[in-house]
C-alpha cells in the first residue's frame, strides 16, 4: 500500500523472499502505470553513521490481526495497518556485531513513546533506518527491547543474496539496485 498526495494505491505483491536467518524480507510489487500514488525510489548509503546522528526506524508495531469464526464456520480475519515512525539518536556502530545482530550493525537510542503502550519496537522489525536529514537508508530493524533499538548496517544488507534470478543464480541486493536504477539507489 502506498499512500501519497494522490491518494492510495494497492500494489499485489508479486513475491517476497526472505532472507534465511536475518529477520528481513524483500517483496516486489506488481506497480500499474494507473496507479494514482507510485513508490518514490530508495536510496540506501554506505556512508557509516556517527554516534549522535538523528535517525527513524520506519514500521508498524501498532497494527494488529484479528481472526474469528462466522456463525457458518467461516475464517474471517481482519488487519489493521498503522504506519508509524520513531525517531531517535545513533548510540554506537558495532562493527563485529552486537547482541543478535551478528553483523556489523548499530545501536540507537530509538524506543517506543511514552504513553504509546508499546513494550518495545516489536513489529518494526526489518524496517529502514532512515537518516532524518537525508532520507536515506542506512540499516534495518533487526531487534529492539525497552532501552535501545539494533539494526544492520545497509552495507551488509547489500550483498545479502536475496533470491534467484531466471537462470543467472543468486542475486544480491547490490545486484538488483544495479539492474533496477530506478527502484533502488546506492549512494556513498
Amino acid at each position: 500500500m502506498i499512500i501519497g498526495g494522490a491518494g492510495v494505491s494497492v500494489m499485489p505483491v508479486a513475491m517476497v523472499i526472505r532472507h534465511p536467518t536475518a529477520d528481513v524480507a524483500l517483496g516486489i510489487a506488481n506497480i500499474s502505470p494507473a496507479a494514482p500514488t507510485r513508490p518514490r525510489p530508495m536510496t540506501l548509503s554506505r556512508r557509516r553513521l556517527e554516534p549522535g546522528e538523528w535517525v527513524a526506524i520506519l514500521g508498524y508495531p501498532k497494527s494488529l490481526s484479528e481472526h474469528a469464526l462466522s456463525d457458518e464456520g467461516v475464517a474471517l480475519t481482519s488487519f489493521t495497518v498503522t504506519p508509524d515512525f520513531y525517531e531517535g539518536e545513533v548510540l554506537e556502530h558495532h562493527p563485529g556485531g552486537v547482541g543478535l545482530a551478528k553483523w556489523p550493525a548499530y545501536s540507537t537510542g530509538i524506543v517506543p513513546p511514552p504513553g504509546s503502550g508499546l513494550a518495545d519496537l516489536g513489529g518494526a522489525s526489518g524496517g529502514p533506518l532512515v537518516h532524518c536529514g537525508t532520507v536515506f537508508v542506512h540499516g534495518v530493524a533487526c531487534s529492539a527491547s525497552e532501552q535501545y533499538t539494533l539494526c544492520t548496517d545497509i552495507e551488509t544488507v547489500l550483498d545479502w543474496d536475496v533470491f534467484e534470478d531466471a537462470g543467472e543464480g543468486s542475486v544480491t541486493v547490490r545486484d538488483f539496485a544495479v539492474r533496477r536504477p530506478g527502484v533502488i539507489r546506492i549512494a556513498e
